[in-house]
């Protein structure tokens, strides 16, 4: 134990280098074939030559998946010319004579680069963070877009990590309008399956993963996840919610908050996974939650919430849609209780064995809405007086209700020495604690014990054992708990991390996955939560 405590502070910067990233937009290379060998304007006159056939009834299917293949190759050409003189001679391609670009359904009217810095064909992304790349064959070429910072929200309302930017789903569409302009039409593929042509319907082509690919390393969180946990002020500004594409009133929103020392990226294969599923991707829409953790999860949660009504607000200000009312909350470990402690009905009570500040008098419904009558303490109050989010499912995975054991390891104790929380929050803590005769003398470590996450994992901390045992609300609710196949009766079994007494609930269905902790990287775990969410109504 003692060499692993001398190797801590080596292992924490080996980890933090390897968070470090290159540039995740690959270069634009010269095309393979030359416009001296076929003009830009020869490619457009055989691209319109197959759409004309593909529109007509004439052609057998044969001939159509044959036009298909023409077209494609053709157009993926186009756009790489497009793509390379935009970066050899910074000519902006939308502005080319005699181009139109369609967004979304609607002329950018030479506003493109206002949105887009960059314009991907997605066979040309080489995906280092996903373990499956996930393709499918049509009309189209796919393409991701890649918006920057500055342009995040220009649109359509954007939700982005740090506004570090965010990218679009995009399948490129090429053919000559009647007033014979060419006319590039870039289709929003995360609300778009089929593109109707003539009187035929085709299957439009799609890469799902390389825009998640290239999303995680643009906005790369994984490489704050050990900041956020030593150093949680320095992320503090960071905390809330992401979504790879533009907000989509008609779908089903899927909040995902990940556990300690970890990202939003710990989920970037089970998405991979999920929205492989079409009818899955056609219903529901991704969103995670990023935060620091370094802080007590009952702190977080208090920003989780914050988040999510602040997002309902901006998008459905008059609560007019049913789907914000059918959202699925998930959470894997930590982010587990965050998710759980915002839906219990009565969360005060969790203060009800706590003796830092004596709320036992005021265990009431209505501070809610009122102010306690223990000013100090006021600053406090939306951690532990709210309502519960109005969630229509509820998801854990590998969550520890009971707590986790291994937070109270010495090599965790070590850890726990090392971060530094917030001042201002301490200050506060401070001024309430001081309240009470004999708590900030006698024992100041308690301030620390009361914010710091890991000290809140412990079975013994306040927190968890007032978690446990409060009413929540009652919808439809799933636990995925790894087992790593020991030979044991089930209730001791354990992912490693946290044991299967603490994972089991009493108020829900259970799925065991052949898995360590990571159980959202799991197959297993994506193949169950396609069943969950193809059967919820």
């Amino acid at each position: 134990m003692m060499g692993l405590m001398k190797l801590l502070p080596l292992l924490l910067c080996a980890l933090l280098l390897a968070a470090c990233a290159t540039s995740p937009i690959p270069a634009p290379v010269r095309p393979a074939v030359s416009t001296e060998e076929v003009s830009n304007e020869k490619l457009v006159q055989l691209m319109q030559s197959d759409w004309e056939l593909l529109a007509g009834n004439r052609a057998s299917d044969e001939e159509r998946q044959e036009a298909i293949r023409r077209y494609n190759k053709n157009l993926l050409l186009y756009l790489r010319r497009l793509r390379y003189d935009a970066f050899r001679t910074d000519e902006p391609m939308h502005l080319r004579p005699n181009l139109r670009v369609i967004l979304g359904g609607w002329e950018t009217k030479g506003h493109l680069t206002d949105i887009y810095e960059d314009l991907i064909p997605s066979v040309d992304v080489t995906t280092s963070v996903l373990e499956e790349h996930n393709r499918f064959h049509g009309l189209g070429v796919p393409v991701v877009g890649v918006i920057p910072a500055e342009n995040v929200g220009k649109s359509e309302h954007h939700f982005s990590i740090r506004t570090r930017g965010a990218v679009s789903n995009l399948t490129a569409l090429l053919h000559v309008a009647p007033d014979g302009k060419t006319e590039l039409n870039l289709v929003r593929r995360s609300r778009t399956e089929v593109y109707r042509l003539g009187r035929h319907q085709y299957g439009l082509a799609a890469d799902f993963s390389a825009p998640l690919d290239i999303y995680w390393q643009l906005t790369n969180p994984a490489k704050d996840r050990f900041l956020g946990l030593l150093r949680p002020q320095k992320l503090r500004d960071t905390t809330g919610l992401s979504c790879i594409d533009v907000y989509d009133p008609d779908k089903i929103p899927v909040i995902l908050t990940h556990g300690l020392a970890s990202s939003a990226e710990t989920f970037a294969n089970l998405v991979n996974r999920l929205q492989n599923a079409a009818d899955i991707r056609a219903r529901y829409q991704f969103w995670y939650f990023n935060y620091p953790t370094g802080l007590s999860w009952v702190v977080t949660a208090d920003e989780y919430r914050r988040s999510l009504a602040e997002a309902r607000k901006l998008t459905d200000p008059h609560h007019k849609n049913r789907n914000w009312d059918r959202m699925v909350v998930l959470g894997h470990s930590m982010g587990g209780l965050i998710t759980h402690y915002s839906q219990c009905e009565e969360p005060w009570l969790l203060l009800r064995d706590e003796k830092i500040v004596d709320f036992t008098p005021y265990m009431s419904a209505k501070y809610i809405n009122e102010p306690l009558p223990i000013k100090e303490a006021e600053v406090f109050r939306s951690q532990y007086y709210f309502r519960p989010v109005q969630a229509g499912m509820v998801v854990y995975l590998a969550t520890p209700h009971r707590g986790a054991p291994l937070a109270e390891y010495r090599i965790v104790e070590a850890l726990t020495q090392l971060v530094s929380l917030p001042q201002n929050l301490l200050s506060e803590a401070v001024r309430i604690v001081t309240l009470q005769d004999d708590m900030v003398l006698l024992h100041p470590e308690q301030l620390t014990e009361w914010f710091t996450s890991v000290n809140q994992l412990s079975p013994d901390s306040y927190s968890i054992k007032g978690l446990y045992g409060l009413k929540v609300r009652p919808v439809p609710t799933l636990s995925v708990i790894g087992d790593q196949g020991e030979k044991i009766p089930r209730a001791e079994t354990s992912d490693g991390i946290v044991p299967y007494w603490s994972s089991h609930i009493s108020w829900g269905e259970e799925t065991m996955v052949p898995s360590g902790h990571s159980v959202q990287d799991d197959p297993a775990t994506a193949a169950r939560l396609i069943e969950l969410l193809r059967g919820y109504k």
